[in-house]
Order: C-alpha cells, then sequence, then structure tokens
C-alpha cells in the first residue's frame, strides 16, 4: 500500500490517525514503524464509533501489533486540543 512505501521512505517512527474505521491503515501503519524501529514506535489512532474500535482492536491483536497501537475514543476535534504527549 502506498501508507506503507510512504512511511518507509521518510523513517516515520509516530503516526496520528484520524478516523480509523476497522484498522486496515493501522496495519500498513504498524509494518512500517516495525520496520523502521524494530517496534520501538508508537500509532496514535482516533474514532469515534465502538463498533469500529472493537472491530480494529480485534485485528490488531490478531496482527500481533495492538503494543504499538493507543486508541483513543471521541471526536478528534475534541481529542486534539490535548496535547500529542498526552495521547
Amino acid at each position: 500500500m502506498l501508507y506503507n512505501t510512504l512511511l518507509m521512505s521518510i523513517n516515520a517512527k509516530k503516526i496520528l490517525e484520524i478516523g480509523m474505521s476497522v484498522g486496515y491503515s493501522g496495519l500498513w501503519f504498524a509494518d512500517a514503524v516495525m520496520l523502521n524501529t524494530k517496534s520501538n514506535g508508537q500509532i496514535i489512532t482516533i474514532d469515534r464509533e465502538q463498533f469500529k474500535i472493537d472491530k480494529a482492536t480485534r485485528n490488531f491483536e490478531e496482527a500481533g501489533v495492538s503494543s504499538l497501537i493507543k486508541i483513543r475514543k471521541g471526536e478528534a476535534r475534541k481529542i486534539l486540543h490535548i496535547p500529542i504527549s498526552s495521547l
């Protein structure tokens, strides 16, 4: 996927995703972060729909990348008023 190639080319270590749906992009992000950092990176992802969060959580667990991904539930415009370091 294009995300993966772009993230690897910039040596991405931290990623903020707004609107994760069921985690498809997050899995690609995790792949790039793991290749760039050997598992020291972090992905913060935001969604407001609990059923999407539940499905994405299962997908991340099944793929073995849940330790890299921090999920925040809520409206991005409200959550993003919090400093990124607090997410």
